[in-house]
This record gives structure tokens, sequence and C-alpha cells, in this order.
């Protein structure tokens, strides 16, 4: 496994990964460390065979490599220190990881300290954890998906076609509408001036009628 992928598991939160990473650092004091995430808190235990593990050059080392980090999930970080063999701690020392790489030391105990996380719930360092096998999916498609695809875009190209004939229709529709409309209107003009020519022949016989009894 590469440094990238173990940097990578280290963000994702894999424990065992911020292990190997940071007994590559504390390797050369002589130094082991285990780690467990609890809560959004990074629990460190560190060992040594000779003595109990520097605390100001361990924390600084910690805190630099966790706040590049940038651990998923983890806002605090609580480092114990002790000797290999000893069930608890000598000394502790709690910080808060913040945004932009600063951290805030919160707490201190030093010899006797209480609160160590139970052995039990932190992992064994059995060296870098494995590669998960990545798992390729292969996105299978319906064969009547396309089909639909198909019919759906029958159906629109159907459903433009109809509206652009309905508007056809409706525009050469509008012209005849108006030639009847227009040939109503000469009819009626032509009844009216048919009827007004009725009415003045009367007239014009009773004028001829009068004309005939004057000559005689």
């Amino acid at each position: 496994m590469t440094q990238q992928d173990l940097h990578e598991l280290a963000r994702e939160g894999n424990s065992q990964a911020i292990s190997a990473l940071l007994n590559q650092q504390l390797k050369s004091s002589g130094v082991r460390s285990k780690a467990v995430i609890k809560q959004g808190c990074l629990h460190v235990i560190l060992e040594a065979d000779d003595d109990v593990p520097d605390r100001p050059s361990c924390l600084e080392t910690i805190r630099v490599k966790v706040v590049n980090w940038e651990v998923e999930g983890v806002d605090r970080v609580r480092v114990y220190g002790r000797k290999t063999g000893n069930s608890a701690a000598a000394w502790q020392q709690e910080f808060a990881v913040a945004v932009g790489g600063y951290s805030n030391f919160l707490s201190s105990q030093s010899q006797g300290a209480t609160g160590s996380p139970d052995m039990e719930d932190v992992p064994e360092d059995n060296g870098p954890p494995k590669s998960k096998p990545t798992l390729t999916t292969s996105s299978s498609q319906s064969p009547l998906q396309p089909i639909l695809r198909v019919l759906i875009v029958i159906g629109m190209i159907l459903v433009a076609v109809g509206a652009y004939f309905i508007l056809e229709q409706s525009q050469s529709d509008e012209p005849e509408a108006r030639a009847e409309q227009a040939t109503g209107n000469r009819q009626q003009a032509i009844g009216s001036s048919r009827q007004q020519v009725g009415d003045s022949l009367p007239t014009q016989s009773v004028l001829r009628q009068s004309s005939i009894a004057i000559t005689r």
C-alpha cells in the first residue's frame, strides 16, 4: 500500500491507517501508537519500552499530522503516554482540531492520569491496513428503456405535427369565414335595394295616372 493510500484512509477516519502513519513518524523515538475514534474524538495511545514517551515532542508530532490530515468526523484528539506493560497512562493531553490548521490544547494531566481508554476497544497494531477491494459495478440497462425512449420521441413528434395542422386549419378557415360574411352582407344589401325599388313603384304609377287625368 502506498503512502498516498494511507493518507487517504487516514482522512476517511481509518484508525489503522492513522496508527501506521504515526508509527512511521515516532519509530525513531522508539514509540509505538494505537489509535481509535470514538464520538468525534481520536484517542491515541503512545507506548515505549524503555521509558514513558516524551510528551512535548510526541504531542507536537501528532498535532501537526492530525491537523494536516483533516480527519473526517474528528474534532478533538486525546493522547495518552505510558510505558509498555502498564495499564494506566502516565500522562494524557487533549486538544481541539480547528479549521485552518489551528489547534488549541484543552486539558492536560500528568502522572497517575485517569480516563485511559479501555485497551480492548483499541485495535491491535497489525501493520498498515489492507486496502479495501474496489467494487466495480456495471450499470445494466433494461432492454425496454430504449424502446420507451423511442416511443416518447415519436409521441412528442406526433403532438407537434398535430398542433401544426390544427394551427394551419384554423388559419385557412378564417378567410373562408370572412368571404362568407362578405357574401351575406352583399346579399343583404341587394335585398334592401330591391325592397326600396319595390316601394317606389306604386308612387310612380300614381304619378302616371295623375298626368293622364290632367291631359284629358
